[in-house]
């Protein structure tokens, strides 16, 4: 497989630094690490420079096995405290 100018061979294992990625400043901009939600009002593949800059869960075989409870919980809809 050919990524960009690097060929992989099979067997090979990369490693993603998710915390490097979802840091990075020419990806996120100045305010990498701000707290900004208001960066993801136009959605998650607006928020960075690269539409799939963001991967909290990981992907593939290793991903997160809590994946499926979060995303069911964040669509619940929330009660007002009184």
């Amino acid at each position: 497989m050919k990524i960009g100018h690097l060929e992989i061979r099979t067997g090979t294992s990369l490693v993603v630094p998710f915390l490097k990625l979802h840091t990075d400043k020419a990806i996120w901009g100045e305010d990498t690490r701000q707290f900004n939600p208001l960066r993801f009002q136009n959605g998650v593949s607006q928020a960075a420079n690269n539409p799939n800059a963001l991967l909290p869960f990981s992907i593939g075989p290793r991903t997160c096995i809590a994946q499926n409870i979060v995303m069911i919980q964040s669509s619940k809809p929330r009660l007002s405290s009184l």
